[in-house]
């Protein structure tokens, strides 16, 4: 008879595999990732070397792949934060698979779609004058502090309900992994022990995240927005863009969650763990109204 513990053992022993486990797969998408950064790393070298002007951007066409680059992922990253917060704040059951990627979601969406508003900078070395000598009356000041905000808030909202997994891991993995990982888990587990004190204390400070951030993942994709609503030219300048972009973001974030849900559970065999149901919202639904 198949119980919970069987259960949680097997949970523990699928999701540490590809901490324990490299296959020749994983070594091929590292190569070919190393090659896609590598190619980057030289074509921006020669941005560098030779300005902005090897995009072919110039006065009327300002703003081209970078700036589209930003908004998508930033859009992206709505899902983690927005999706994720609810469903702890509904305290919903099922909703254990889905939090977790998408708060890795908000986090890692967040640093690329800030990465390329530095690589859209001619002078990035620069970076540091927009908050020593930023003008608050400019809408790029508003979205840089609100995307600085955001980053930061979506890092501590993933690292908190982190702690936990990351001690199971300094427990389990102990003799499995190096010695630079083992310090890795041990120095981010922060001493977790599971003691009902812990949990008491990481229960409350997770619930005030979840108050906090959705406000701020709100606020931010309205601030994005303001950057192309000020602009004055024609069919930009308009007050209808806040609302564009958060329902854009909520759309597009959720699809790139259910895509990566679904990715993750074909790809390592999680299929015990997010189950159709994950992706079935009628099921809810009918549960809901059962109730």
């Amino acid at each position: 008879m198949d119980t919970v513990t069987n259960w949680r053992e097997r949970l523990i022993s699928r999701t540490t595999r590809p901490a324990r486990i490299t296959t020749y797969k994983y070594w091929l998408w590292l190569g070919l990732l190393i090659v896609i950064t590598g190619n980057g790393a030289f074509q921006y070298w020669n941005q560098l070397q030779d300005g902005l002007y090897v995009t072919d951007m110039r006065d009327r066409i300002s703003w081209g792949l970078y700036i589209s680059m930003f908004i998508f992922f930033t859009g992206v990253s709505m899902a983690g934060t927005v999706i994720s917060a609810m469903l702890r704040a509904a305290k919903a059951q099922w909703r254990a698979s889905i939090t977790r990627v998408a708060e890795f979601i908000t986090a890692f969406a967040l640093m690329i779609g800030a990465g390329f508003i530095i690589v859209d900078m001619g002078r990035p070395e620069r970076i540091l004058s927009v908050y020593l000598h930023g003008r608050w009356q400019s809408p790029i000041m508003w979205d840089v502090m609100a995307i600085t905000t955001y980053l930061t808030a979506s890092v501590i909202y993933l690292y908190a309900p982190m702690i936990p997994d990351l001690a199971l891991f300094r427990d389990r993995l102990k003799d499995k992994v190096g010695g630079l990982r083992n310090f890795v888990y041990r120095t981010l587990a922060l001493d977790w022990n599971g003691s009902s004190t812990q949990f008491r204390l990481l229960g409350k400070a997770i619930t005030i995240m979840t108050l906090i951030i959705i406000p701020i993942a709100v606020s931010v994709h309205s601030v994005v927005s303001w950057i192309f609503g000020m602009t004055l030219r024609v069919g930009w300048n308009t007050a209808i863009f806040g609302i564009l972009f958060v329902a854009g973001a909520v759309f597009s974030g959720l699809a790139t969650l259910i895509i990566i849900m679904a990715v993750l559970r074909k790809t390592y065999h999680w299929e015990e763990y997010i189950t159709e149901r994950q992706f079935r919202s009628e099921e809810h639904t009918s549960e809901l109204q059962s109730h």
